[in-house]
Formats: C-alpha cells, sequence, structure tokens
C-alpha cells in the first residue's frame, strides 16, 4: 500500500495562500480608506458645524440673533422649549454595568432635532433678506412653520409697513 502525500500537502498551503490572499484585499481597502479619510479630513470642520455632534444650542442661538443683527430686524424672542444638554442620555450613568458596556458597543449615528422658534420684526426687504440668511446658514434647520402678519409696532416710523415674522424651525445634531 502506497500513498502520495503531495494532496495532503497542497491543502494547508492553499488555505494559507487564500488567507493571505484575503488579508492582502483587506490591507488594500484600509490602505485606499486612509487616503479617502486624509483627503476629506479638512472638511470635517464644515460638516461638523452643519450638523454637530451634540445639541449645541448656543452657537445656533448666536447665529439666529447675529443674523437678525445683520439684516436689521428687529429680534424679540428666540424660545427653546426642550433640548437635551448633551447628546447624551441624561440616564446613562444610572445603568447596570454590563449595560453601560453593551452600550459601549459602536452604534450607528443618529440624527437628532429639537425646537426653536424664532419671532422678530421689520420691512418686508429685511424679513426677506433674514429668511434667506437662514436658509443659507451653514447649520443645518428646516423650517417648519413660516408666518408672516401686519405688525402692530406703533413706533415704526409712518408709511413704512412693517412686518411680524415668527419662525419654527428645527435644529439638528448626530449623536452615536
Amino acid at each position: 500500500f502506497t500513498h502520495s502525500t503531495t494532496t495532503f500537502d497542497e491543502g494547508p498551503k492553499v488555505s494559507t495562500y487564500i488567507t493571505l490572499q484575503k488579508m492582502e484585499e483587506k490591507i488594500s481597502a484600509l490602505v485606499e480608506a486612509q487616503a479617502t479619510y486624509q483627503e476629506i479630513q479638512p472638511q470635517l470642520p464644515i460638516v461638523n458645524q452643519a450638523l454637530p455632534p451634540s445639541p449645541d444650542v448656543m452657537s445656533l442661538v448666536a447665529q439666529l440673533r447675529n443674523l437678525a443683527n445683520t439684516t436689521n430686524a428687529s429680534l424679540s424672542a428666540i424660545t427653546i422649549p426642550t433640548v437635551p444638554l448633551t447628546g447624551e442620555d441624561a440616564t446613562r450613568s444610572a445603568q447596570p454595568v454590563g449595560a453601560a458596556r453593551a452600550a459601549a458597543a459602536p452604534k450607528p449615528a443618529k440624527l437628532n432635532e429639537y425646537p426653536i422658534s424664532v419671532q422678530l420684526s421689520g420691512t418686508f426687504a429685511t424679513v426677506q433678506s433674514y429668511l434667506q440668511g437662514v436658509n443659507s446658514m451653514r447649520r443645518i434647520t428646516t423650517v417648519d412653520t413660516l408666518t408672516i402678519t401686519p405688525s402692530r409696532d406703533s413706533s415704526a416710523p409712518a408709511g413704512t409697513n412693517m412686518l411680524q415674522l415668527t419662525l419654527k424651525l428645527k435644529g439638528y445634531y448626530l449623536t452615536q
């Protein structure tokens, strides 16, 4: 009885070759991903300004206030009814240790939103300019409702048609 060991010897060699080939493919994919990341890395701060990793409410309020100043609109109120102070769940530390470990596993990013109400007054051109400014802000917001009514401001100069603008916006942020 004789047998050839070459058949048995080829099995591990082929398996090793396939494993090495798969590893080379993964390395190539990682090198390509690294090159792509380095290419877009300078743009990441812009993305974080448009869609920050936390609510960053004060920054959005400052942008809306500065826009009112720039357009000469008379800002009467910015209201934010509810918003988390951070992008994380406040009760996270109260979870059992095992649950905290499970929560630490990578999760896909979640888009969160919060409401903002803005009230201001101005001429038609002022209101129009403010709305264009909101539309062109880097920070992503959406307009839920927009109401324009004649202003009852008695301090406006005679012959000036003042308008009252009420905007209900949504501000957005990402969390992990």
